[in-house]
């Protein structure tokens, strides 16, 4: 596939952080439709194309809590806090993971384990 073919198929842009204006315009600006994000920043005027608001689904959730994502209200905002939570907190897998590669290297570690 070359890279324009490559480029004819992508029309969505999906963004894991939080959104703002100016990430909004550049993907508008790089020919995107709409683009995607899991949390809008308040206070922001960003086009509501390019501001889509998606929602989180983890492996801890249940029928439940699926239920309150897709509703207003009370539990609904429980939801959206437990997202930022998990979200925050994801800033740390690489490192998690970085040190857990590196102690599985190190010779110190294979004494530990047996």
């Amino acid at each position: 596939m070359t890279p324009s073919q490559f480029e004819s198929h992508i029309r969505f842009l999906k963004d894991c952080n939080y959104r703002n204006a100016s990430v909004a315009r550049a993907a508008r600006d790089c020919g995107y439709e709409a683009a995607f994000t899991l949390f809008k920043r308040r206070g922001e005027n960003a086009d509501p194309l390019y501001s889509v608001e998606r929602t989180a689904v983890y492996r801890i959730d249940t029928i439940g809590s699926l239920r309150r994502k897709l509703e207003r209200g009370s539990g609904a905002r429980v939801e959206r806090l437990k997202a930022h939570a998990i979200n925050w907190c994801s800033r740390g897998t690489p490192v998690a993971k970085g040190l857990s590669q590196f102690l599985r290297g190190n010779s110190f570690s294979r004494l530990l384990e047996g």
